[in-house]
């Protein structure tokens, strides 16, 4: 059915001032009563996004992909916690390559591996790869692998096939899996199943090593965009995975979306401006509404990892700015045209006129003669 819009503006966004106690730098609270936006039966809303503008205040590795598990098979309990695991996170931080990725694991785990094990007092990473000379453009095809070596007054020699360390990574516990390219695990009660490889390896007199291989490339960072998302019910649709936050449940529903629109993380910000007018779009259900709210998350809903959120979000720096045009649409159809368009004045009496009399009936044109 073909439309046409019979009204737009533009509604400027800002929520690092001036916002209300609800509001944060991710998540403002925008009062539309004094200002409401309505529309007609045979009208609809649509709100478009027309630019973003964010720096990026959060790190690429963060408590969203940087959290694991090292289980420690046959070892005594630790505590409350019967199944004698540790969660370990690496540092939250940018990494320049994957190369720093990697030690930053390898030095996780062996702080982990002396922790777990009683009379292992120390371990130091062997080789690492991808190797420090490696750059993201070549040379390496980015899976981790690492040594952890043992010194001989470690009394390791007993350590077996059936007490060897198990990594994993749990998709209850984020997105680590995809940072450091190993297999995810999404049942919540397993303790065997390791997401990477680890294998022993007989060094001199009673030395053992451990050597690690993950199984897939590893990544600098896991989210590529940022989400903008509104609490306004609409006509756009989106896979489970985009409000899954830290689950999977192998669900392939299509599920109404509120998502107004992605946009792209760079080095410093995340930054959006449309080239067409369309690119996002929301097609309300709603014929009018006095309240909107303006969010972000990351790809599966999440709040977006800044660290000292709270303060951050009210007091500190995080913020966006953006511009959302509204637009009253109208339908066109038969029944619309009638309502909308007055039929042509007759000029000249019928009786007087040479040519057949022509006017509108229901969008066609019919002759008189």
């Amino acid at each position: 059915m073909a439309t046409t819009v019979v009204n737009s503006f533009n509604i400027f966004v800002d929520t690092g001032r001036c916002t209300s106690s609800q509001s944060r730098g991710d998540d403002i609270h925008l009062p539309l009563s004094e200002t409401p936006i309505s529309c007609a039966d045979n009208q609809f809303l649509k709100l478009t996004l027309q630019d973003f503008n964010m720096f990026k205040n959060f790190p690429n590795v963060n408590n969203n992909n940087s959290i694991f598990r090292v289980v420690a098979p046959g070892q005594p309990a630790q505590g409350a916690n019967p199944h004698n695991f540790q969660l370990v996170s690496l540092p939250q931080q940018n990494y320049k390559n994957v190369t720093d990725v990697a030690s930053a694991f390898a030095a996780s785990v062996i702080t982990a591996v002396v922790a777990l094990y009683p009379g292992v007092t120390e371990g130091t990473p062997g080789v690492v790869s991808p190797a420090a000379l490696a750059t993201d453009e070549g040379n390496t095809d980015n899976i981790i692998k690492f040594q952890i070596d043992f010194t001989a007054n470690n009394t390791f020699g007993n350590f077996t096939e059936e007490n060897k360390p198990i990594i994993q990574f749990r998709v209850v516990d984020g997105d680590t899996y995809e940072l450091l390219g190993g297999d995810k695990i999404t049942d919540t009660t397993d303790i065997t199943t390791s997401s990477i490889t680890c294998e022993l390896v007989a060094g001199a007199g009673n030395e053992k090593k451990l050597d690690f291989t993950c199984r897939y490339p590893a990544q600098r960072a896991t989210e590529q965009h940022v989400y903008l998302r509104s609490d306004l019910p609409s006509t756009n649709l989106h896979t489970e995975s985009y409000d899954a936050r830290n689950s999977d449940d192998k669900s392939t529903h299509v599920s109404p979306s509120r998502i107004l629109g992605k946009i792209p993380i760079s080095n410093d910000g995340c930054f959006f401006h449309t080239e067409t007018g369309n690119e996002y779009t929301l097609n309300l259900k709603q014929k009018n509404f006095t309240m909107m709210r303006l969010f972000l998350t990351d790809s599966h809903g999440r709040q977006l990892p800044v660290q000292s959120y709270e303060k951050a979000g009210t007091v500190g720096n995080f913020s966006f700015k953006c511009t959302v045009k509204v637009e009253i649409v109208q339908h066109l159809g038969q029944q619309n045209n009638q309502l909308q368009t007055e039929r042509p004045q007759k000029s000249v009496s019928a009786r007087f006129g040479t040519a057949p009399l022509e006017y509108l009936d229901y969008g066609g044109v019919r002759k008189n003669r």
